[in-house]
């Protein structure tokens, strides 16, 4: 029984350094990741994505209804329409966009995301952002 402690620490601090080293380097980058649990609609954002929108976790928790105000300007090949059909058809989307963060700085986004989907359903949508 020892051992399986001693195997289930060791794997949570394996998992703990390369979390680590994974905010680290969206830091370092200046990209920050999210993810919207479908079947859940949980939005996660990562550390790195609040610093960019300039907002803390504890000020703010990202929900899928907030995301549209971070979707780019109307126009050909951008908004709603297009985002819908790729989320239906699973295609992964590129696109840039324009946010006003709450301390009134403007900031152009280049995000890129997939749709992961099983049995023929969305269950994630996962990406990231960087200025």
């Amino acid at each position: 029984m020892l051992g399986c402690d001693a195997s289930a620490s060791e794997e949570l601090e394996r998992v703990t350094r390369a979390e680590a080293r994974l905010e680290e380097a969206q830091r370092i980058a200046h990209v920050g990741s999210w993810e919207w649990d479908v079947a859940r609609n949980e939005v996660t954002w990562s550390d790195e994505l609040h610093r960019i929108y300039g907002v803390t976790r504890d000020a703010f928790r990202p929900h899928v209804r907030e995301l549209p105000r971070a979707r780019p300007p109307r126009g050909p090949g951008a908004g709603r329409e297009v985002g819908l059909r790729r989320f239906r058809n699973f295609e992964p989307f590129i696109y840039d966009h324009r946010i006003v963060r709450p301390d009134g700085a403007v900031r152009m986004l280049h995000t890129r995301g997939e749709v992961i989907a099983a049995a023929g359903k969305a269950q994630r949508l996962v990406g990231c952002c960087w200025t």
